[in-house]
């Protein structure tokens, strides 16, 4: 009979929808992205220990560095072994002049002080220019140290070279190697003297006699000492192909022609000394045994 009242909703104020705030994902999902002061915090500690991590690592980069650029480095002060063939009887100069000569060449490029790109070929070159008496230059670089290792082979002197005012060290291939006055030592030259009568110039690195000459003149020297006869004076006068042997203790002198054979003339010499000791007279001026099989004496 009664109709129920149907019951209606409380109205919203203005207040209230205006305080609802809309739902949206984008916007959800943007404040959720966003870190809070305390995930900001972590993130700059995270950042830190990733720093102080590699912190190690860079170091021992740089160190390895430093060490790889320390052992390619090389030392401007080589070590300078001298040698010879005969443990060391011919080394004509004192090693402080090589030693020298040696830092200066060293010191004299930029390209020298690494073992990359050094010219070890270049500087033995440059000191056996500089030294002709040097035979031979080795160089080894070494591994692991930064000192250079520089062996230096001396020349065989055969002679003894007098020309002018001058004299000479003579290699066994006729050069001029070094002068007398240069030489550290000069009581370690035991070899015969040459006295240049054609007064011809001689500068140091020249060549001044053939080598055949100095074979000549080192084998007559030497078969005289086998029979214990010391010469007092050789000499090249102003003739071609001619050499001239003082005798120590006689009146005379022996011709030699330097184109024949040495030993077939000592032997000629050998066998008319003995007949002028029995018979117990001597040449007064020469005993010429350049002609083979013929002996002329005066």
């Amino acid at each position: 009979m009664f109709k129920r009242k149907n019951k209606q909703e409380p109205r919203k104020s203005i207040s209230d929808k205006q305080s609802a705030k809309p739902y949206s994902y984008y916007t959800s999902r943007y404040r959720s992205d966003q870190p809070t002061g305390r995930q900001i915090e972590d993130l700059d500690e995270h950042s830190s220990y990733k720093w102080w991590h590699h912190l190690p690592t860079v170091v021992a980069f740089i160190a390895l560095l430093a060490s790889a650029v320390y052992v390619l480095s090389l030392s401007m002060n080589p070590k300078v072994v001298l040698m010879s063939d005969s443990g060391g009887q011919y080394l004509l100069r004192d090693a402080k002049v090589y030693q020298k000569a040696s830092n200066e060449k060293l010191s004299g490029s930029l390209l020298n002080r690494t073992k990359i790109t050094i010219d070890t070929n270049q500087i033995a070159e440059s000191l056996k220019k500089r030294f002709p008496e040097i035979d031979k230059v080795t160089i080894t670089i070494p591994l692991t140290s930064r000192r250079p290792l520089i062996e230096i082979v001396a020349i065989r002197p055969a002679l003894i070279f007098v020309s002018g005012n001058n004299s000479f060290v003579v290699a066994e291939d006729g050069r001029a190697v070094i002068k007398t006055t240069d030489v550290a030592k000069k009581s370690n030259l035991t070899i015969p003297t040459v006295i240049d009568r054609g007064s011809l110039p001689a500068e140091v690195g020249e060549t001044v006699m053939p080598s055949a000459t100095v074979k000549f003149i080192s084998e007559v020297v030497g078969q005289l000492k086998a029979k214990k006869i010391n010469q007092s004076e050789i000499e090249l006068p102003a003739i071609a192909n001619e050499l001239h042997v003082k005798i120590a203790n006689q009146p005379y002198y022996i011709k030699f022609n330097l184109a024949g054979q040495a030993r077939e003339q000592v032997g000629a010499y050998l066998a008319v000394r003995q007949k002028f000791e029995a018979e117990k007279r001597l040449p007064t001026e020469y005993i010429d045994v350049r002609v083979e099989e013929r002996v002329y004496y005066k």
